[in-house]
């Protein structure tokens, strides 16, 4: 405004002394002047050169006022760049010389992580190629526009659609180059997803995503479309519990309270949907805006629970209809070891008492295999009571004593680890039968296998070490499994059948306790397995009223 008022005084004060000097033009008094023969009037030549002045600046004016209008705009065009776009200008060298704060913003550096370094330290080592191009066309003066990544201060990837041009000197002269980007990480994002989808759309398995908390079915593929009649999966009131019963009872519920816990983000688990089994996948995805969905997916498993079926009802059969003539076999080479059928020399007598130890471990064998069976259908029955634990620990040890011997092995057990536990005597004792044969058939000759352990609030933890070839790492996690095997050395034990250590694991769950293993190569194993101490709720008024007698 003060500009314009200056402009407005001029303006007008030249106005006027042109106009006084026409008027003073018709003055008759004013003389006229003589410059080489022609006669002038001061007034005249007065005026024209106050008005080729005036219509000069009036030119002028003009002209700043466009410049200013152009000033303004590029002022403007320039906020609304460092608003919305990323700006960083870099030397002929790629030294960083200027970042915007839009750009320090997005990325999360401060303006002195990145000033005077290296525009690389921006790259993945990945993109090196496309940096390559970019830097070779601005170079030669040329524009290049595409989409890159860089990386963020903290790690993360940030998606940009970039412009990058040279930059020029105040001479002219090309220096560098001045990049501008647009953040198009969410729609980048947008479309991976849309990829995702629409690649779980040609998968046979139904898969859904759903809300943890809610249970709000955000997404459902063909397949689950299909075997459930959905058409409207982005239904805001539609509800995983809506789809199928299955997804409302205290199984699926338990998975999910899995998830919520933040004990796994990943829970397996099977349900049975109208007569079909199918194994569940439950995986937790975590989104930047902190919702929690669930990504389900549900794979037909019936007929390997089929097959699984058939083959166990025809290993139980099996198993039953062996075991009886084998009892008889031995007990029938136990009479004549007995000499029930007279005396025997010493070399029948040594392979006779070769086939009576081969026909118990067939009969174990056996044992194994129905028990696994029972385990596997849910039919293996606990007698639990009160023992005391050292009573436990005697027992094993005097019955596993000559086994160990036929591999030149002692047993050193802890004589101080007395207490009661709360357990059935008899399958706690097949739990420590197999481990410290086990322990005994891979220790070397002249070996010791030691039995110790410590008591703990709830629990006797007893162990099992032994000095063997030790068990490899990625075998650690497997050993429970059924028909699990460590890899036989050359001069190692005969190979069992794979499921004793699998027994052991379901009898100490069913009791309340568990098992594990620590293991290193050349260095021995050590088993734990915890037997739940006695506890005042485990004691019936008959027992209560028999020791307060005692």
């Amino acid at each position: 405004m003060k500009l314009l008022s200056v402009r407005n005084f001029i303006n007008t004060a030249v106005f006027g002394i042109a106009a006084m000097q026409l008027v003073a033009l018709f003055d008759v008094q004013h003389q006229l002047i003589s410059y080489d023969g022609i006669a002038v009037y001061l007034p005249l030549v007065s005026a024209i050169g106050l008005i080729a002045l005036w219509i000069g600046y009036r030119k002028f004016a003009r002209s700043e006022k466009k410049i200013r209008a152009k000033s303004l705009q590029l002022s403007q065009e320039s906020l609304a760049l460092n608003t919305h776009g990323l700006v960083l200008v870099t030397d002929s060298n790629g030294i960083i010389t200027h970042a915007n704060e839009n750009f320090l913003k997005t990325t999360g550096y401060d303006y002195d992580d990145i000033i005077q370094q290296h525009v690389d330290m921006l790259y993945y080592v990945q993109d090196v190629q496309q940096r390559i191009e970019l830097k070779a066309t601005v170079d030669a003066g040329g524009c290049w526009q595409g989409e890159t990544r860089i990386r963020k201060k903290d790690g993360s990837t940030l998606w940009t659609s970039l412009t990058i041009l040279p930059g020029y000197d105040r001479f002219g002269k090309q220096c560098g180059a001045i990049s501008v980007r647009t953040d198009i990480t969410e729609i980048k994002n947008m479309r991976v997803t849309q990829e995702v989808f629409k690649t779980l759309n040609y998968l046979v398995d139904e898969v859904f995503i759903f809300e943890l908390d809610t249970l709000r079915l955000k997404y459902a593929n063909s397949a689950a479309e299909a075997a459930h009649g959905l058409e409207h999966t982005a239904d805001p009131d539609a509800s995983m519990r809506d789809v199928h019963p299955i997804y409302a009872t205290d199984c699926f519920e338990h998975a999910l309270d899995t998830l919520r816990s933040a004990k796994n983000n990943v829970v397996n688990c099977e349900v049975e949907k109208n007569g079909r089994h199918y194994a569940a996948r439950l995986q937790l995805l975590e989104s930047e805006s902190g919702s929690n969905d669930v990504l389900a997916s549900f794979h037909d498993v019936s007929e390997r629970v089929e097959a699984e079926k058939q083959r166990g009802e025809f290993i139980s059969i099996v198993s039953h209809e062996l075991r009886s003539p084998m009892t008889s076999v031995k007990g029938a080479m136990g009479l004549l070891l007995a000499g029930s059928a007279g005396p025997l020399d010493g070399k029948v007598r040594d392979i006779l008492e070769i086939a009576h130890r081969n026909s118990d471990r067939l009969i174990n064998i056996i044992n194994d295999l129905l028990d696994i069976e029972k385990i596997a259908a849910g039919k293996m029955s606990f007698d639990c009571g009160a023992y005391e634990i050292s009573a436990l620990l005697d027992e094993a040890v005097l019955a596993n004593e000559k086994f160990s011997k036929r591999f030149d092995v002692s047993i050193e057990r802890d004589e101080n680890l007395k207490g009661m536990v709360f357990i059935d005597f008899d399958r706690s004792l097949q739990v420590m039968n197999n481990l410290l044969s086990n322990a005994s058939k891979f220790s070397p000759p002249g070996g010791s296998v030691k039995v110790g352990g410590r008591e703990t609030a709830q629990a006797f933890e007893i162990t099992v070490t032994d000095n063997g070839p030790g068990i490899p790492a990625d075998m650690i996690g497997k050993i429970f499994d059924k028909f699990a095997q460590v890899e036989r050395h050359k001069d190692g034990p005969v190979r069992s059948t794979g499921l004793g250590l699998a027994i052991v694991k379901a009898i100490a769950e069913e009791q309340g306790g568990t098992v594990s293993v620590t293991s290193e190569l050349g260095q021995g194993s050590t088993f734990t397995v915890s037997f739940p101490k006695l506890q005042a709720s485990n004691i019936t008024p008959d027992q209560n009223d028999l020791e307060q007698a005692s």
